[in-house]
């Protein structure tokens, strides 16, 4: 090997194993890319501890590395329609709010240790509405070109806008439209949404102490939200990305997740890859919007919605089992 896509394409056909991982940090340092190298292995560290003091450091390293512009390694899959998707390896978190200072609703307790065990891909970036047309036929977005906000977003590449306005119903019929493409199909790839726990895992990467993946605060260069009366979701991927290499999972629009939604589902939540309450009326939501404030941005947050609900502040990112390369 002696380039990084050789090294992310080896992750990729053995995506449970951490050996290559840890040889693509020596390779980094050895090509003068120290800090790429400590972010690998801050990420392999932090997939791996449970402890949450022990985990603090490293927490805070991760970010301040990724708010300088460090670039973390990522390995990324392309289907048919152009749409990237980022491995997720398997690993520990704590999931929820840890205390109540500060911004927490009571659903967001107790905070528990969860272990995802398997790896998955995630959406690096939102569902476009570029994207959603090709498979539909149709474009439902309000800030679409015959929306209702076609005015507010006539500056901007409304194609890579992401898709709002979107039930999970209808997110349900994209993906068995999607699944069905001859080379989805050849590709064995079956789409769907991500669980609650497998959004949080993705969006947190690493990051358990504070609200947000960089940090305790929301900043306005970081995240689209309603902080100075944005009016409009943003073009996916305007924002930095997460150390999964995972784009806007703070704010643009909210993410359906596939879970039912239960208040008091985590004082019973299994430790390992929980799938959430087996029925349920509503649908769990992540992440917040372009209308959103801070607080309900944060990672720890659980929205939720009738499954017909469409507003234009809602969108999702789609996630995929890994299969044998």
């Amino acid at each position: 090997m002696n380039n990084e896509a050789s090294f992310l394409q080896a992750i990729l056909a053995q995506p449970e194993a951490d050996d290559t991982w840890m040889v693509l940090a020596d390779w980094l340092e050895e090509t003068g890319q120290a800090e790429r190298a400590e972010l690998v292995r801050l990420q392999l560290t932090l997939r791996r501890e449970s402890n949450r003091e022990r985990r603090r450091p490293y927490e805070k390293r991760v970010q301040t590395l990724l708010l300088q512009g460090v670039r973390p390694c990522v390995p990324t899959i392309t289907n048919s329609l152009g749409m990237s998707f980022a491995l997720i390896p398997p690993g520990l978190f704590w999931m929820g709010s840890s205390h109540h200072r500060g911004p927490a609703d009571e659903d967001e307790f107790p905070a528990h240790l969860v272990e995802i065990t398997k790896p998955f891909f995630l959406g690096v970036h939102h569902v476009t509405q570029g994207q959603y047309q090709r498979i539909m036929r149709r474009n439902p977005s309000y800030f679409g070109p015959k929306g209702a906000g076609a005015a507010a977003t006539q500056h901007l590449d409304r194609d890579n806008l992401p898709v709002e306005s979107v039930s999970f119903e209808d997110i349900e019929l994209f993906c068995r439209r999607l699944s069905d493409r001859v080379e989805e199909k050849k590709a064995g790839r079956r789409y769907g949404l991500p669980t609650e726990a497998q959004w949080e895992y993705a969006c947190r990467a690493g990051i358990c102490h504070t609200a947000y993946h960089f940090g305790s605060r929301l900043r306005i260069r970081l995240a689209r939200f309603n902080g100075h009366g944005n009016r409009h979701p943003l073009p996916v991927g305007s924002h930095l990305p997460n150390l999964f290499g995972l784009h806007d999972m703070h704010g643009n629009v909210w993410e359906w997740t596939a879970d039912w939604y239960d208040a008091d589902y985590y004082s019973k939540s299994p430790l390992r890859d929980p799938t959430g309450p087996a029925t349920g009326h509503r649908r769990v939501l992540r992440g917040g919007g372009w209308s959103t404030p801070p607080e309900l941005c944060r990672s720890a947050l659980r929205g939720h919605n009738s499954t017909d609900a469409r507003h234009n502040y809602n969108g999702f990112r789609l996630a995929l089992p890994v299969t044998p390369q």
